[in-house]
Order: structure tokens, then C-alpha cells, then sequence
């Protein structure tokens, strides 16, 4: 009897310290990158949270006028918005003005037209004449005559 009691005795501390499963409650933690972790079995604490990625505070500014930051994980620039949803490249037109791409066909804007003054023009003082000139199409300056003739009577 004392072997039965003994033998029942030994299976339960055998059977009891094989079963290592541990009832965790089903709780999470919300990490700081907004995902979320649960318990581990054995201690019941919680897994770590993913390494939090800490980008350089640099902004670009966009063709738009808006700007974007760096992102994680590679700490890339986030992409520039495209309202338009076309290629944000430009063109160069022939006075240096730049147009951008427009839709619906994404075809690059017209150039616009190079301004061209009436053509006109005034009598100065001294008798010559002058046009008007770009930007503003206003008379160019009457040229000034530092010489003076004198002549002495002596």
C-alpha cells in the first residue's frame, strides 16, 4: 500500500512539472509606433515592442509649396503630394520661365508668349530717341551729356 501511495504520489510531481503551459490573460499593450504586443507564456510579461525608429527632423520643400519629412524605416523623404497626379518635372521654356505638367493628359503647360514692347518711341532733349524696354515696357532712359562745350572768350 505504501508503494501504491508512493508510486501515485511520484506520477502526480512528474505529471505536474512536465506541464510547462502557463494561462496568460489575453491583454495587449499598445507600443509608442501605435502596434500593439501581447503576454509570453512562462512569465506572463509582456513581448518588447519593435525598436522605434527616430528619423533626422528635416523637411523638403515640394513644387507645390508644401513640405514633407523623413520617414521611417529608411528615413527617406516622404513623397511630394501631386494634386494633379502627373510628373512633378518641369520645362524650360526659351525666356527661362518654367511650366509644369498639366492634366488631363499630363502635356507639359504652354510657354507663355515672350512680351514684346510696342514699339514706340519719344524724342529726348538731346534729339536721339528711345524705344521702350522689357519688363515693364517703360521708355528707356534719354541719355545724359556730361560734355559741355565751353567756349572761353578771352
Amino acid at each position: 500500500m505504501k508503494w501504491v501511495i508512493f508510486f501515485l504520489a511520484l506520477t502526480f510531481l512528474l505529471i505536474s512539472g512536465c506541464n510547462t503551459d502557463t494561462a496568460c490573460t489575453q491583454d495587449a499593450k499598445v507600443c509608442d509606433d501605435g502596434s500593439s504586443v501581447g503576454r509570453v507564456p512562462q512569465n506572463c510579461e509582456f513581448a518588447p515592442c519593435p525598436t522605434t525608429i527616430i528619423c533626422a527632423a528635416e523637411v523638403m520643400d515640394c513644387p507645390d509649396g508644401s513640405t514633407v519629412e523623413r520617414v521611417p524605416p529608411n528615413c527617406d523623404f516622404a513623397l511630394c503630394p501631386t494634386a494633379t497626379g502627373c510628373a512633378e518635372d518641369l520645362k524650360i521654356c526659351p525666356d527661362g520661365r518654367k511650366v509644369a505638367r498639366v492634366p488631363p493628359n499630363c502635356d507639359f503647360a504652354v510657354c507663355p508668349r515672350v512680351q514684346r514692347c510696342i514699339k514706340d518711341a519719344i524724342e529726348c532733349p538731346d534729339g536721339s530717341h528711345v524705344g521702350r524696354v522689357l519688363p515693364l515696357c517703360e521708355f528707356a532712359p534719354c541719355p545724359t551729356n556730361n560734355t559741355t562745350n565751353e567756349t572761353s572768350l578771352t
